[in-house]
């Protein structure tokens, strides 16, 4: 307990003393005049199974600076993996296979942080969307019959982005935090 108290206070400070010379009224030097697009792999929350396709995330943030002109995006996002799981013997279900495509759809509010570092951009940001699945069942077996299903739910996501651009248009990204179907991603970063 007494290392996690230390290592908040820690984080506390050091953040302090990062934000305490930032103006957090306007975008970061280098970010904010157009949108920005996240192109990557997600990782984490496999639910278990085998990763056929690896989750495939995609975001597009526009400025938008209605809230007393402070440095907000809104955007959109999306993303698509492919899981499997083999059930392996049982009496039933010999050598079965359960396979489950999921989507996910969000639109995406962020908020950016000024350090004074060129073309570095710190966010925090919330998701409001929908997942989506396709689940299919192959039992190989006679006697019981392969199903397809469809599910959809409202999916909330929360989490934190750093951008980093090499040039006036290309960079890497890292978000961390549930978007709908990873807990991180990473990947490269447009600024058109």
């Amino acid at each position: 307990m007494k290392k996690v108290l230390l290592l908040l206070v820690f984080f506390a400070v050091f953040g302090g003393l990062v934000f305490a010379e930032a103006d957090l009224t306007t975008f970061p030097p280098g970010i904010g005049s157009g949108p920005l697009m996240n192109i990557g792999v997600g990782f984490g929350n496999n639910w278990g199974y085998k990763i056929r396709v690896p989750p495939i995330v995609f975001a597009l943030d526009f400025p938008f600076r209605a809230i007393n002109d402070l440095p907000f995006t809104l955007g959109i996002g999306a993303g698509f993996a492919m899981h499997t799981w083999d059930y392996g013997y049982s009496y039933y279900y010999s050598n079965s296979k359960y396979t489950r495509m999921s989507f996910a759809i969000n639109g995406r509010f962020a908020y950016h942080f000024n350090v004074g570092v060129e073309n570095l951009d710190l966010y925090p940001f919330i998701a409001l969307g929908a997942r989506l699945w396709l689940e299919k069942y192959d039992y190989n077996s006679s006697s019981v019959k392969n199903r397809s299903d469809f599910y959809g739910r409202f999916d909330f996501g929360i989490g934190a982005g750093i951008r980093y651009y090499f040039t006036n248009s290309i960079g890497v990204f890292g978000e961390f935090g549930y978007t709908g179907l990873t807990w991180a991603s990473a990947g490269l970063a447009i600024k058109f």
